[in-house]
């Protein structure tokens, strides 16, 4: 019954953030963001670039797919993509925290590819760990 709960709770939440979308809308992107998570945490990169561009396609204004879009190019070294993708979620929400970190560890590995490094290996021990969660 509370797992119920909160399935309705997140949809109600969801519906009334996105009025355009429809429960089974909501829920299949909420699946499919959930298998990025996954392949992120196998660092099988290009599915999940894949699943989080489906969620980008049907709801532009996810700050959070377009965040790990950028946090996976920039793992994989594609710098360019990486702050088209961060600079997507940070217009849609100017204060959300993992781009805004994302963001500034680009820049710094624009300017100083030795010492953006460690941050890099945080990272990808972020992701093995399977820490991406939904709502960070």
């Amino acid at each position: 019954k509370e797992a119920l709960r909160e399935i309705e709770e997140f949809l109600r939440l969801e519906l009334a953030d996105k009025p355009g979308m429809d429960k089974k809308t909501i829920l299949e992107l909420e699946e499919r963001f959930h298998r990025g998570i996954e392949c992120m945490g196998n660092e099988d990169w290009d599915a999940a670039i894949e699943e989080f561009t489906y969620v980008t396609r049907i709801d532009p204004t996810s700050e959070q797919a377009y965040s790990n879009l950028g946090t996976i190019y920039l793992l994989k070294g594609e710098l360019e993509a990486a702050e088209k993708h961060l600079k997507q979620s940070l217009e849609i929400n100017p204060r959300y925290k993992p781009a805004l970190v994302n963001y500034r560890a680009l820049k710094k590995l624009k300017g100083e590819p030795e010492g953006a490094q460690g941050y890099l290996a945080k990272v990808r021990d972020t992701v093995r760990a399977g820490m991406f969660k939904r709502w960070t």
